[in-house]
C-alpha cells in the first residue's frame, strides 16, 4: 500500500465524493477487482480541479472510464482512481456538423444522438463499448472510422487541474 502522510490528506479528504478502499469491481463489467486505495467521483469541472490542486503530488491518479475494457487486479490499485461523474456526461450541438462531448459520455449515446440530428460520421460509435473520454485516449475506432478522423478539438485538464484547450494535430 502506498504510504501517504495523513495529514496531507487532510485538505482532501474533506470531498464528499472521496472514498478510501473502494471496490472497482463495482465499477466494471467483468465485475472483478480488488480496491482503488482512494475513489473519487467528481460531480463538475470544479470539484475536479479543487481535488487535483490539493491533493499530494506523490499521489499517483488512475482514470477510470465506464469500466467496458479493463479488469482489476485483485491487489487493487494503489493511490487515486478518478471516475468522471454526471457533470462530465453531456452533448451539446454546436452546429449542424459539430459537437461537444463530455469525456464520461457514452459512445453509443453519441452515436444515437448525432444520427437523431442527421450529423454523418458518426455512426462507428454505436458499436465501440466506453466513454468517449476512453476512446479519444485510444483512438478506438471501427468501419474504417477512427476518433482521429471527427475530432476537431479536446479539452484537457493535467494533474495540477488546469485546463489547455488542444487541437487535433497536436494530439
Amino acid at each position: 500500500m502506498l504510504n501517504i502522510d495523513k495529514s496531507s490528506l487532510q485538505n482532501i479528504s474533506a470531498h464528499k465524493s472521496l472514498r478510501e478502499n473502494f471496490y472497482l469491481s463495482k465499477m466494471t463489467w467483468f465485475q472483478v477487482g480488488g480496491p482503488a486505495q482512494w475513489f473519487f467521483k467528481p460531480k463538475s469541472v470544479s470539484e475536479l480541479q479543487d481535488f487535483l490542486r490539493k491533493r499530494p503530488d506523490e499521489m499517483p491518479i488512475t482514470s477510470l472510464g465506464v469500466g467496458s475494457n479493463i479488469i482489476v487486479r485483485d491487489k487493487g490499485i494503489q493511490g487515486t482512481v478518478i471516475r468522471l461523474g454526471r457533470g462530465f456526461n453531456y452533448i451539446e450541438q454546436l452546429n449542424s456538423e459539430t459537437v461537444k462531448v463530455g469525456a464520461s459520455t457514452l459512445d453509443r449515446n453519441v452515436a444515437l444522438f448525432s444520427q437523431e440530428a442527421q450529423i454523418e460520421g458518426l455512426e462507428f460509435l454505436s458499436g465501440i463499448p466506453g466513454t468517449i473520454g476512453g476512446a479519444l485516449k485510444m483512438n478506438a475506432g471501427a468501419y474504417h472510422r477512427e476518433m482521429k478522423d471527427i475530432v476537431k478539438e479536446v479539452e484537457i485538464m493535467d494533474f495540477h487541474g488546469n485546463i489547455h484547450l488542444i487541437q487535433a494535430k497536436d494530439l
